[in-house]
């Protein structure tokens, strides 16, 4: 078992408990709430879509299923199931309130005997099946690319074996799973994405989720395939000594040598500054001792 496996099995006994805690007449009122919702989703959604299909929005999308635009179908029916699910579910939540159905409800939950203690963990179990047979079939959009939850054998049980639902959107889920599975192939490339498009529109077809005369009209309307860009690989990055551009060792030493050279002509004038001042002293003491022969001839 994976992860989602386990998961899974944890929900269903917590759901066992919340029934047993919550007693039979809440758990059946919620479970046929949550049940006719979704039945009346999938039928609509369906239609909903038949109609709309000219006017929606499809989208280049992103990540592995980026330029198949086809998968936009896909998304469509389930956002709209879900869109007629939560109408669904606020219109029979008002019809049960003008009727006074979920007082009547609170009101058998003050005092719940052992017997509808155990018959709400019974019907906790069909309750828990319908809730996550909505949660796999919105999780299994394509674009989300929910492999661990595609390859999970108790969503897969829970799938093809709910009564009615199964029957209802049994062919939505399967092409779910399928597109997930072909999107994570190797030929799933730039090159290859009209050859990948048209596989999953093959598959929708054959399995009669889409109309062939709404993928034409789609076609002709360049709906269905859109563009992939090429991700850009950035370039490693290396130590400094070994990105450092040959030459610049050479541009450093000229520095250098222009230093050095600049240095000795300082010294040079510093030493010829040095000699002129000794020449003129030595001027001057020639011109003093000379004085000082004239002055005094005997001492010299």
């Amino acid at each position: 078992m994976g992860v989602i496996d386990i998961l899974i099995v944890l929900a269903l006994i917590y759901a066992v408990y919340a029934g047993f805690q919550s007693g039979w007449l809440k758990i059946l009122t919620t479970f046929i709430l949550m049940f006719v919702a979704s039945y009346i989703a999938t039928k609509v959604s369906d239609f909903l879509f038949g109609i709309l299909y000219k006017v929606l929005p499809f989208f280049n999308l992103f990540g592995k299923s980026q330029g198949l635009k086809s998968i936009n179908i896909i998304i469509w029916k389930i956002l709209l199931y879900i869109a007629v699910f939560i109408v669904i579910v606020v219109i029979i939540r008002k019809i049960s309130f003008k009727f006074k159905i979920e007082e009547k409800v609170v009101d058998s939950m003050v005092n719940i005997s052992i017997p509808s203690k155990i018959f709400g963990a019974l019907f906790a179990i069909p309750l828990f099946v319908v809730l996550i047979f909505n949660f796999i079939l919105i999780f299994m959009m394509p674009c989300m690319n929910f492999k661990a939850l595609n390859n999970s054998k108790v969503s897969k049980l829970i799938m093809k074996n709910t009564p009615v639902l199964s029957g209802a959107n049994l062919n939505l889920y399967n092409n779910e799973s399928y597109i997930i599975k072909r999107i994570n192939k190797s030929d799933n490339t730039k090159d290859n994405l009209s050859k990948v498009n048209d596989d999953i529109i093959d598959n929708m077809t054959s399995t009669k989720l889409v109309n062939k005369n709404i993928i034409n009209e789609l076609k002709e309307e360049d709906k269905l395939l859109g563009t992939r860009i090429k991700k850009k690989k950035k370039p490693k990055v290396e130590d400094e000594e070994e990105n450092t551009p040959e030459g610049s060792y050479e541009d450093n030493s000229d520095e250098e040598e222009y230093e050095e050279e600049y240095d000795e002509e300082e010294i040079e004038e510093d030493d010829g500054e040095e000699e002129f001042y000794n020449e003129e002293e030595g001027e001057e003491e020639e011109e003093e001792s000379g004085d000082f022969c004239d002055d005094f001839p005997e001492e010299c």
